[in-house]
């Protein structure tokens, strides 16, 4: 197997378990608090996204 093809697939398990506890979490735990750390979570990594886009055209 070729190491470009493998990149992809562990991203997409690493995507597929992370998903997995999130909704366990959720299911696990009162729904409200997890719906209001799940948006705030949302929230911070839009935000460091946005950051890291501005530093790229800035350059």
């Amino acid at each position: 197997m070729k190491t470009e093809l493998l990149v992809p697939i562990i991203g997409g398990v690493f995507l597929l378990v992370s998903t997995i506890v999130t909704i366990v979490f959720t299911n696990s735990s009162n729904k409200e608090s997890s719906k209001v750390q799940f948006s705030s979570t949302t929230y911070d990594n839009s935000t460091h996204i946005d950051e890291v886009e501005n530093l790229t055209i800035n350059q």
